[in-house]
């Protein structure tokens, strides 16, 4: 992961890396996911992935923090950002 990297870049990159060709009408969203995954929210598609990860170090366990890359539910993905 690049400093200049985006959340969107990711996505793509994970897809690419993993053979997965996106649908037309599917949405594909990079989340940041805390407290082991109890607590999840979507990076913003210009959000830059390495800045947000440098921020873990400031929990109380920062290694209880990870990057998941996840397909929305039909009709999710159109007010995601709102």
């Amino acid at each position: 992961v690049s400093p200049t990297m985006t959340s969107e870049e990711l996505t793509n990159q994970v897809l690419d890396m993993k053979n997965i060709l996106a649908g037309e009408k599917e949405v594909w969203v990079t989340f940041e996911a805390i407290e082991n995954g109890e607590l999840e929210r979507p990076l913003h598609p210009k959000e830059k992935v390495l800045e947000q990860a440098l921020q873990w170090c400031k929990l109380a366990e920062p290694s209880s923090a990870f990057l998941v890359v996840k397909k929305l539910p039909a009709g999710e993905g159109g007010n995601l950002y709102s």
